[in-house]
Formats: C-alpha cells, sequence, structure tokens
C-alpha cells in the first residue's frame, strides 16, 4: 500500500492536482483512528504535499494545520476534557491513544519530510528550526514500552519503535536539508538518537525491539553521510529526476536486517548518488 502511494506520488509530482490530493484522506474520526494503520499516515501525508507542491511552506502553522482539527484537538485534550468532546455514543475508552498518538505525529513529520525534499540541500534556516523543535517535541514524549498501558491512566505516549522510528525519519530530513553542509549542530542532534538508541538497545537486550534496529541505525547513518556529502563539496538538486532518486533512496521503511529486502530493495538506497551534483 506505501508503495502504491509513492507510485501515486510520483506520478503527480508537483502537479497541484487539488483533486488528487483530497482523495488521500488522514483519518478523523474515532472509528477510523481505530481501524487505520498509522505507519501509512506518514506516508499519506507526505504524498499530499508532494503533489501539492507550491502550496507547501516552511510555517510552524502550515504544519500544524497539515492534521485534521479533530486529532489536533483530541490530542491536546485531557481524560475529562475528551470525554465531554464525544458523541454520546462514544466513550474515551474506544480511543486507540497509542494510534492517536502515532496519527498526529506521522501527519506532521509526514509533511516535514516532504518540505525537507522540496528544500533539499538549500540549508533553509525555517525549515531547520522547524525540524529541530519537531525532534524536540518527539523527544519529549513518553515512551510506553507495552502497547496495554495505554488507557485511563497512559493517554499519552509512544510505542519504543515508533518513537525511534519518528526520531529517524527527522534525522534523515535535517540530513536532506543541510545536505554538504557539514553542519556540527545537526551531526551532534543526530548522535544523540544513535546515543540513545545504543543505551535503549543494551537496557533490553532480550526484546523485539532489539530485532528491528537495524533499520534505525541505517536510517541515522545515512542522515550523517547526508550531511557531509562529497566532504562539503556536493549537495542535492531539485529537478524530478532527482527528487525522484532521493525520495526512493530515503523510502522511510526501514529494514529489519541485512538480507530485509520485503518492503524495499535496499540497493535502491544507493538512487541518493543520482540526486547529487556540485555546488
Amino acid at each position: 500500500f506505501n508503495g502504491s502511494l509513492m507510485a501515486l506520488g510520483l506520478i503527480h509530482l508537483k502537479s497541484n492536482k487539488e483533486s488528487v490530493a483530497k482523495r488521500i484522506r488522514i483519518p478523523s474520526t474515532i472509528h477510523e483512528v481505530r481501524c487505520c494503520n498509522p505507519c501509512n499516515i506518514l506516508f499519506k501525508s507526505f504524498v499530499r504535499n508532494i503533489i501539492m507542491w507550491e502550496v507547501m511552506e516552511s510555517s510552524s502553522e502550515f504544519v500544524e494545520q497539515s492534521v485534521p482539527l479533530n486529532i489536533r484537538t483530541w490530542i491536546r485534550s485531557d481524560y475529562l476534557q475528551l470525554s465531554m468532546l464525544l458523541p454520546l455514543n462514544v466513550s474515551v475508552a474506544d480511543i486507540d491513544f497509542q494510534n492517536l498518538y502515532l496519527i498526529y505525529y506521522a501527519t506532521r513529520v509526514g509533511t516535514l519530510y516532504a518540505l525537507a525534499i522540496k528544500f533539499a540541500g538549500t540549508a533553509d534556516h525555517l525549515l531547520k528550526r522547524l525540524l529541530i523543535a519537531e525532534f524536540r517535541q518527539v523527544e519529549s514524549i513518553p515512551v510506553v514500552d507495552n502497547e496495554f498501558l495505554f488507557g485511563a491512566n497512559q493517554t499519552k505516549g509512544l510505542d519504543v519503535y515508533s518513537y525511534y522510528w519518528l526520531l529517524t525519519v527527522l534525522s534523515i530530513c535535517l540530513g536532506v536539508l543541510m545536505a554538504g553542509r557539514c553542519n556540527l549542530d545537526i551531526l551532534k542532534v543526530i548522535k544523540g538518537v544513535q546515543s540513545k538508541l545504543r543505551k535503549k538497545t543494551k537496557e533490553n537486550m532480550d526484546s523485539e525491539f532489539n530485532e528491528s534496529i537495524f533499520g534505525l541505525h541505517f536510517g541515522l547513518q545515512m542522515a550523517v553521510g547526508f550531511l557531509f556529502l562529497g566532504n562539503g563539496a556536493l549537495t542535492f538538486g531539485n529537478s524530478n529526476f532527482q527528487i525522484a532518486c532521493l525520495i526512493i533512496s530515503t523510502y522511510p521503511v526501514f529494514p529489519l536486517n541485512y538480507g530485509d529486502n520485503q518492503y524495499h530493495l535496499q540497493a535502491l538506497r544507493h538512487l541518493w548518488a543520482l540526486s547529487t551534483e556540485n555546488k
């Protein structure tokens, strides 16, 4: 499904066809929140924005408005407020808080991912600030190791893999935006995630999470490579071909191990090389 979304986005890249973008809906009802796959939401948000290329802008308002109003309202409400906001036939217990939080942040990160592709290699100051602010916001979210803890006593948080997945995608966005800039402040941000990930791995030596961290390290190392692209001599271009190659190489579904090609052929990760150009 995610591959089909990406194909649709590449077909209509920069077309600004609102009729196509409107068909890619972000969940906005309790039923949709409960039944959707939150991992698809980042792709939906990203594809909508690369279609509506000219509409994208580096502002916090644009990023926030990419999230449906209902989701924004529920996220900002506590348990008591939620019970008053919901329809009479729906209780707070019907809300899947894990999905709700992941939908909110995946939508925002998908929008920022699209903006990073649009401004690849430009070191746009406004977008850099937005990405770092979002990075810090995601970092501050409580991590819930057991999804069954979500409920009346735990309405805010992300599962451990989704938490590091979002941070990894944001790291790649920073690497793409600052490609070839050799910025040490951004390097510290990315290295901070790597340090936290290594620490989490040591704390959970026998957990299922450890079986899926190969791809997260993969993505973080890719972000560092982009940051120092060509030892500072190269950056990314913005032609349709270069954008398509960059999107395919940064596809945010990461492998479980070095031989995992189930959702994305790992050889395609090297296509970023066709997106480069001299500064």
